[in-house]
């Protein structure tokens, strides 16, 4: 987005053009810059728009020559003007005949978030290679990117005049459309989020009156900070964890489960171990736990011993 504005002399409000449009990216910046990202993401304001897409060519420039891997550029230029109360947007990527097709999946994901979040919305692609704005610094040198704009046929009649201010914005189409770019950012950043996956999927024990012995439950993340807490369900008391609650990196933690069957009739028992995390797809996983507690012991493992015995009665 620029955030410089028309017209030149001493009195040049530029609400729609551009205050919207940097309104959108501060606040996109300050939700999003609380979170890892796959992607780096930058939110810039350029200067010199207004002139010649001045600063957006200077930043584009040394991009490209310092060889910068840039995924997409997402261009917010006047997101809040809607007098006919119809909450048109349209998105602008190059032609087709131009190789847009990196423009368009970014037009396509806006459009996406949309109709995935049920913004009040209509989103228009519009495969034009409208150059008036800053993406268009970006695609002279080869990398994707769309402009996001309000309706051109419903365009502010106030465009570089005095008379452009907050109070010929609606305020309701602005911020549906900062919400659908806030989306889009989000999406085009590729979240880091927490991926969790715990070991065993159950646990069975057997074992002899007034004993105890020590198991093993392995919590691993392989993405993101991973928060961490176990109970459990309901509590007992012939089991006892070493941890209860932590958190992790891209590294697992094996936790000391703890039987005891001390003043314990023999009988079997249960509970369920549940692991809650800050993982968005696995919210809560659950170790099923079973104790047996018998006077039998359980069997030798005889098997083992099978191929020796094999070998030596072939000799």
């Amino acid at each position: 987005a620029h955030l410089d504005n028309m017209p030149s002399g001493a009195v040049a409000p530029g609400a729609d053009d551009n205050a919207s449009g940097i309104a959108g990216v501060l606040t996109a910046a300050s939700i999003l810059g609380q979170y890892e990202w796959n992607c780096t993401l930058r939110f810039v304001a350029f200067t010199g728009e207004e002139q010649g897409l001045r600063g957006s060519s200077a930043y584009a420039t040394k991009v490209y020559s310092d060889t910068e891997n840039i995924a997409g550029v997402l261009n917010l230029d006047m997101v809040g003007f809607n007098a006919l109360d119809e909450p048109v947007i349209e998105l602008h990527t190059k032609r087709s005949i131009d190789n847009n097709q990196s423009d368009l999946a970014i037009a396509y994901l806006f459009s996406n978030v949309v109709a995935s979040y049920n913004l009040d919305l209509t989103s228009e692609i519009i495969q034009d290679r409208e150059s008036r704005s800053d993406h268009a610094s970006f695609w002279s040198r080869g990398y994707p990117g769309i402009l996001a704009i309000e309706d051109f046929s419903d365009f502010t009649p106030y465009y570089h005049s005095v008379n452009d201010t907050v109070y010929t914005l609606d305020a309701a189409y602005f911020t549906e459309f900062v919400k659908a770019a806030v989306g889009t950012f989000a999406h085009m950043g590729c979240l880091v989020v927490p991926e969790i996956a715990v070991a065993p999927s159950a646990i069975s024990v057997s074992i002899l009156p007034e004993t105890s012995i020590t198991q093993t439950l392995s919590i691993t993340n392989y993405s993101g900070e991973l928060t961490w807490q176990l109970a459990e369900t309901p509590p007992v008391s012939w089991l006892s964890e070493a941890i209860t609650a932590g958190q992790l990196a891209i590294e697992g933690i094996d936790i000391p489960l703890f039987f005891d069957t001390a003043g314990l009739p023999e009988g079997v028992y249960t509970t369920t171990l549940t692991i809650d995390s800050n993982d968005p797809d696995e919210p809560q996983t659950s170790v099923g736990v079973t104790l047996t507690t018998t006077l039998q012991p359980p069997p030798p493992p005889i098997l083992q011993y099978l191929p020796w015995l094999t070998k030596y009665r072939s000799e």
